[in-house]
């Protein structure tokens, strides 16, 4: 079980800012208040080590029932959790009918961050809601064609 050893709550003029500080990882959460055209809000999980190294960073935005997701940083084994609960949530909470994830921002992913995202796609299939992937990073696209992961999660352009 987690502890949170610090909660905070800060208010600016387009965003709020959930402060928690757990075991190893600082974790900001921000819910940023949409412009009109957007029919949900958008939601930035910003993850760090003690040090202030950034290890992740999703972004995420409905816009015309399509829900956007942006990943940055590394999808790993110290992220996986967060990052597999916060998507989780993300997509239980929407009405939407398709998924882009762009990975344009990921600087490494391994078999734990490609287990995150098989199993947000079989989720989704369950809900019939495609998922695509979009800007690969260099490193993002030699894993998914190394493991055929386009054939269930098309590229787009």
């Amino acid at each position: 079980m987690v502890k949170r050893k610090k909660e905070q709550d800060y208010a600016c003029s387009f965003f709020f800012v959930n402060f928690i500080s757990l075991k190893n990882l600082n974790i900001m959460i921000f819910s940023i208040k949409p412009p009109k055209i957007l029919k949900k809000e958008c939601v930035i999980l910003i993850m760090r080590k003690r040090g202030g190294e950034e290890i992740m960073h999703i972004k995420s935005k409905l816009y015309n029932k399509t829900l956007y997701v942006l990943l940055c940083g590394e999808l790993d084994e110290h992220s996986a959790t967060h990052v597999r609960m916060t998507l989780d949530n993300i997509f239980s909470n929407g009405n939407f009918n398709q998924i882009i994830i762009d990975l344009s921002e990921l600087e490494f992913m391994d078999s734990t961050g490609i287990g995150v995202l098989i199993g947000r796609y079989k989720r989704m299939k369950n809900r019939n809601i495609p998922i695509f992937i979009c800007n690969p990073s260099k490193h993002a696209e030699k894993i998914f064609k190394m493991t055929g992961l386009y054939e269930i999660m098309p590229k787009i352009v």
